[in-house]
């Protein structure tokens, strides 16, 4: 099921790419990643200075996309690690400054791996970890990895699309997980930090009650959670 929905999502996204394409301007937020093996480029497109609220928003999508097309082995895995994450901000904001969630959910998509698995994930990266240095605008010395996820408009209500290059995107993926969540929540301040956590853990409550694998849980169950929310 994992195979189909990516193979599902490679070929439906350039459609609804290019069909948005025409509709640029309905574009509120474009994150585009680049992984080298040491560091991760992240490039934020927006017409105006995002809003903490837009970031938390476009992040609650993602979270909704990742478990709808995550490998099956990986997502009760990768969700409690996100919740430990949650759960637990001190121990890990002092383990792992500026990248407390990357490296806890790649630890936890390491544990559902194969052992060949697990030694080509390592493969990837310098030191056998993942990139802990954040640029943004530079691209990679060496990259092996884009991904891009757009956030637009839609009869009022917001969508995200998401775009990924072939590539090993069974331990990428999760890492993303973890890096949007560490960039996003050394942008937002005060009160919209507990608001990033209180929109993900019942986020991930919801799926783990009716499921996230399938398009209307997807879009619906994000959406549900941002209007939820009561930002300033």
């Amino acid at each position: 099921m994992y195979f189909l929905r990516t193979i599902a999502a490679i070929l439906l996204d350039p459609f609804i790419w290019f069909y948005n394409l025409f509709q640029r301007k309905n574009n509120v937020l474009e994150w585009h990643l680049n992984y080298g093996r040491s560091e991760i480029d992240i490039t934020t497109i927006s017409s105006k200075e995002p809003t903490e609220a837009l970031l938390i928003s476009a992040y609650l999508l993602f979270v909704g996309r990742y478990f709808f097309i995550c490998d099956e082995r990986q997502e009760h895995p990768v969700r409690q690690a996100l919740k430990e994450v949650l759960n637990d901000e001190d121990k890990f904001k002092t383990e792992m400054p500026s990248h407390r969630a990357e490296l806890h959910l790649y630890e936890a998509a390491l544990s559902t791996l194969s052992d060949a698995e697990r030694q080509a994930a390592r493969e990837l990266f310098m030191m056998s970890i993942p990139p802990i240095i954040i640029t943004e605008g530079k691209t990679p010395a060496r990259s092996f990895a884009k991904y891009s996820f757009l956030v637009f408009v839609r009869h009022g209500e917001l969508y995200g699309n998401f775009h990924m290059s072939a590539g090993a995107d069974i331990v990428l993926l999760p890492i993303m997980l973890g890096t949007l969540y560490d960039f996003v929540v050394e942008r937002v301040t005060g009160r919209n930090k507990t608001l990033l956590r209180n929109g993900i853990l019942p986020l991930l409550e919801m799926q783990e009650e009716q499921g996230a694998r399938s398009i209307l849980a997807m879009h619906r169950q994000p959406i549900d959670v941002i209007q939820s929310l009561q930002f300033d």
